[in-house]
């Protein structure tokens, strides 16, 4: 069950490095370690705007087909007539009291690194009180959303009752509305719905800083000064990656390649030594060079190296070749954020062989722009796990949406189909994530004879025995009865669902109707998608029966390429407070 009250985000990054061990060691042993310690960026600052914003509000969905509730008496109704009222709409009473309405909780989340104008998912729930049974067919109307705070977390006093305090309007959100989907870690229902990419951020851009700590303008223009020799070179005079805007503040700049994985920026940029960057012969790098090769301490002897720059490459391919996957993993993503393609078999490699961590490989595939990457993903697509594939798919989009691999075809005006990897075994992939879209791999996807299965409440889908043709029925109290004959391959039949008015629920009923009876010749796949683990996971995962030490960050910023479900529980958990 979602929870009723809106969760309270904080929390700063702690740095990656300066292991706590557990085991004992020799005082020889921490002297030695002692002796190369080499202050760090994280040494001096925190990170700030790297929590996500919930944002909440109330609407309402018009164009509904008799199945809305209107808008009930109530603290939201009085809202949302003082919204309306805003915008200048002259029939509120009518909207109020019409079978084709109903009053929305509007929720959203504005992620880390988000910039004005850019384009969320928004969630909406009907409220328990509101009588509407369906929201299938209803568009959004303009809502604006806002955040919200605990009047204890401004001024803590346990005499007074806990409130939430609206502060400004930080999103507009508007459009069609695809209910019946299974949102989070809610079962499908008509009554909750997305609007994809319905969400327009207000807020400036909200740039990660670090805030230096203590105070000072030297240590800030210092900072600045090192974030920007690492990642372009001393003397560069492309665009700086950190500027210090004054004594406690500096503002970064995500650069490209980590584009699609914030949060290893951030802990990269922690990571770089404050006094220079060290030679490649100094004791601290030999330190780190050997740690990279201990499974244990790999991850992080990784990042360390990266955050040193180009001079590490040497060091990292040393570590594609040991025998150990961890070792090699991390040695291969750290090349990939370098920007060397010598980690591209690797990846791949990880990425099918190995699900724990298939994200962190296939992000690092489609963060490093060398066709070598491109390829790799492109012979993914026909891999054995679902996960691996549409994975692939996903990165390839990442890569290059502008790929004709990825480009697709639109059906109505809802979602779209792609075609890919037709010389391996067919199958089909769903997603109620990100993007309404329906992606067929290999070899034509289709139905069976004999078959009839019910697509939504209007749909009926029909093959007789030893027919090779499908016929498409919509039974609507608007129109009556529309067919339409077509071939059994599932493109064709998701074509003639979309010409006769269909949308991507009636699609996604469908194709659930058909893997229920086996009813397809291949199987079919929703939200297969890569698992993202923590990073102190993955710290663990290489000290099999230890305990992992505390040398990450505990905080849950993964990469954000394949982490749906997060982001709609985290809304509707708003909505629902």
């Amino acid at each position: 069950m979602i929870g009723r009250r809106l969760a309270v985000l904080a929390g700063l990054w702690l740095a990656c490095g300066g292991c706590m061990h557990q085991q004992v060691r020799s005082q020889k042993a921490d002297d030695a370690d002692r002796e190369v310690e080499m202050r760090t960026v994280g040494d001096l600052t925190a990170v700030g705007n790297a929590a996500p914003i919930p944002l909440i509000g109330v609407g309402i969905v018009t164009g509904l087909p008799g199945t809305g509730g209107g808008v009930p008496p109530g603290a939201e109704r009085a809202q949302l007539e003082n919204e309306l009222r805003k915008l200048e709409v002259s029939n509120i009473n009518e909207l109020f009291t019409s079978k084709t309405t109903s009053l929305v909780r509007v929720a959203a989340t504005i992620p880390p690194g988000a910039k004005k104008g850019e384009m969320v998912d928004v969630f909406i729930t009907v409220p328990e009180y509101c009588k509407t049974s369906s929201l299938r067919g209803g568009k959004l109307e303009i809502s604006y959303l806002y955040s919200f705070e605990s009047s204890q977390n401004l001024s803590p006093d346990p005499l007074k009752p806990d409130r939430l305090l609206r502060g400004h309007a930080m999103m507009k959100a508007e459009g069609p509305v695809l209910a019946g989907l299974p949102i989070g870690d809610e079962e499908p229902s008509s009554r909750l719905g997305k609007v994809w990419a319905g969400g327009k951020v207000l807020l400036p851009d909200r740039p990660f800083v670090l805030e230096v700590n203590p105070p000072s303008v030297k240590t800030a223009v210092g900072i600045a000064s090192r974030v920007n020799e690492t990642f372009h070179g001393p003397g560069s005079s492309a665009a700086p990656i950190a500027v210090a805007k004054n004594d406690t503040t500096v503002v970064l700049s995500v650069p490209g390649p980590y584009r699609l994985n914030l949060g290893r920026f951030l802990r990269v940029v922690r990571l770089i030594p404050l006094e220079g960057t060290p030679k490649s012969d100094s004791a601290y790098v030999k330190k780190i060079n050997d740690q990279l090769l201990d499974p244990e301490r790999a991850v992080t002897a990784a990042l360390r190296l990266e955050a040193l720059g180009n001079q590490s490459i040497p060091a990292l391919k040393l570590g594609l070749m040991s025998e150990n996957e961890m070792v090699r993993f991390a040695s291969a993503e750290a090349l990939a954020y370098l920007g060397s393609p010598s980690c591209a078999e690797e990846l791949a490699r990880q990425a099918e062989d190995h699900p724990f961590v298939q994200a962190y490989a296939l992000t690092a595939l489609a963060s490093l722009n060398e066709g070598v990457c491109r390829t790799k993903l492109c012979e993914l697509l026909s891999a054995a796990s679902p996960e691996v594939r549409y994975g692939a798919f996903r990165a390839l989009r990442a890569y290059d949406d502008r790929d004709p691999l990825v480009q697709g075809e639109k059906l109505g005006t809802t979602f779209s189909i792609h075609r890919v990897a037709p010389n391996s075994p067919p199958q089909v992939h769903a997603s109620t994530g990100k993007k309404a879209e329906i992606v067929l791999f290999g070899a034509s996807p289709q139905l069976q004879a004999p078959c009839s299965l019910l697509a939504g409440p209007e749909f009926l889908v029909s093959i007789k025995e030893g027919e090779t043709k499908c016929t498409v029925s919509r039974f609507s109290p608007r129109t009556g009865k529309v067919s339409r004959e077509c071939g059994c391959e599932v493109a064709d039949v998701l074509h003639a669902i979309s010409e006769l008015g269909g949308t991507y629920v009636d699609a996604l009923e469908l194709l659930r109707a058909a893997d229920g009876v086996r009813a397809m010749n291949c199987s079919v796949k929703f939200d297969a998608l890569p698992k993202a683990p923590t990073v102190q996971d993955l710290l663990a995962h290489g000290r099999p029966g230890r305990p992992a030490r505390g040398d990450s960050d505990p905080h849950r910023f993964v990469p954000g390429l394949y982490d749906d479900a997060a982001d709609a529980k985290q809304a509707l958990a708003a909505a629902n407070r």
